[in-house]
């Protein structure tokens, strides 16, 4: 029991440390506040953990955050993993707790494990829901790419520039894409070639569909040819990848459609339809 208590008083403290230097708004922030003034903003926060997760690691972290369309800051996602994990180890002392109160603690071997379950339980959601977030805006861009095609197909048969095409796609949606082309604008308002602006849109947002947008988009700019009939071209295939997808979609529905089918009517059916019939052999064995 002394090498429990001990195993307990260890997580207790690694917690209350993972809670009081996680970046929360209720611990530490006037000191922290008052600490970041005086430092330079490379080591005003986590600055050993760049270190300790690689530089590999924040690559990683960073493309994924762009993805999901968030600011490219691998620290801040690191922290909110380590503030995860806390919580988890909390929620596991909680529950050891419970279950000590209750006498049903007997290993020290098993309160480790599910202390260690937890924590890596909470690190790994926090992983999910930027990899989740990250699927949805691929999602949603690719949803919205025939819209956009087939404004900026419509604005350039209609004489406007290129430019002014990508304003009026741009302005007619509040989907990821839509921000994209903003930031198009934006960035080449700012002096940066409309080639390379484009060619920034197909790495923030890596889906196919996206791709051979922007890269046509980029031929024609290059090579000054006649864009009205390629952003027609596009904007059909992006309708027909649309079209496709919801098709997918539909089918992996469909599938999931049939597991309450099979799991609950069909054996209410069955049993309904057998129930008479065995009641009637009962019937039959007992006569008396």
């Amino acid at each position: 029991m002394n090498g429990l208590g001990a195993l307990l008083g260890l997580a207790i403290g690694t917690g209350a440390h993972l809670v009081i230097t996680a970046p929360t708004p209720w611990v530490g922030r006037r000191v922290r506040l008052r600490i970041a003034a005086h430092r330079a903003p490379s080591a005003a926060r986590g600055s050993w953990l760049p270190r300790l997760a690689g530089a590999a690691r924040m690559r990683g972290i960073a493309t994924r955050q762009v993805r999901a369309g968030l600011a490219a800051d691998p620290t801040a996602h690191l922290l909110q993993c380590l503030l995860a994990a806390s919580v988890g180890l909390a929620t596991g002392l909680l529950v050891v707790a419970a279950m000590t109160v209750a006498g049903l603690v007997h290993q020290p071997a098993a309160v480790v494990v599910l202390l260690a379950v937890c924590t890596l339980a909470g690190w790994l959601l926090a992983e999910q829901r930027l990899d989740r977030a990250g699927r949805r805006r691929l999602a949603e861009a690719t949803v919205e790419l025939p819209g956009i095609a087939s404004t900026l197909a419509i604005a350039v048969a209609s004489g406007a520039g290129l430019a002014h095409g990508l304003e009026l796609a741009s302005t007619g949606g509040d989907g990821p894409l839509a921000g994209e082309f903003t930031r198009v604008l934006q960035d080449t308002a700012s002096g940066m070639p409309l080639d390379a602006a484009l060619a920034a849109v197909a790495e923030r947002v890596p889906v196919a569909p996206v791709a051979r947008f922007v890269d046509a988009l980029r031929i024609t700019v290059e090579r000054g040819t006649p864009i009205r009939e390629v952003l027609h071209a596009q904007a059909s295939d992006a309708r027909a990848e649309a079209r496709r997808l919801l098709l997918e979609r539909a089918g992996r529905k469909e599938a999931l459609m049939l597991v309450p089918i099979v799991l609950l009517v069909l054996p209410a059916v069955v049993v309904v339809a057998l129930f008479p019939g065995l009641a009637e052999l009962g019937s039959l064995a007992n006569p008396g």
